[in-house]
């Protein structure tokens, strides 16, 4: 009978800290690890593609921009939070996965 290895939960915060999905990998849940590495990629691109579209942000143009530049500028920061929201529970969920 094979012995199963007790997973250090902080061991999967801080690889989930490094890249996102290498928690739940190394706790075991690989196709969960691999969607969340994949899903971060793409939010990581499309992150970048806003910054080119909005030329570098520089947030005293914003009050005095017109409402199309205002609309994307707070999309831009509203994509961030949810960005942030999104990466608090990978790191909620590598630990909870190795626990």
């Amino acid at each position: 009978m094979m012995k199963k290895h007790k997973k250090m939960p902080w061991l999967a915060v801080l690889l989930s800290l490094i890249a996102p999905g290498l928690g739940q990998a190394y706790a075991g849940k690989y196709d969960r690890g691999l969607l969340i590495a994949a899903l971060t990629l793409v939010l990581c691109a499309f992150a970048m593609v806003m910054f080119l579209i909005l030329g570098g942000f520089v947030p005293s143009v914003v009050p005095t921009a017109p409402w199309y530049v205002r609309m994307v500028v707070y999309d831009f920061i509203w994509y961030w939070s949810f960005f942030g929201l999104v990466y608090l529970w990978v790191l909620y969920d590598a630990y909870r996965s190795a626990k």
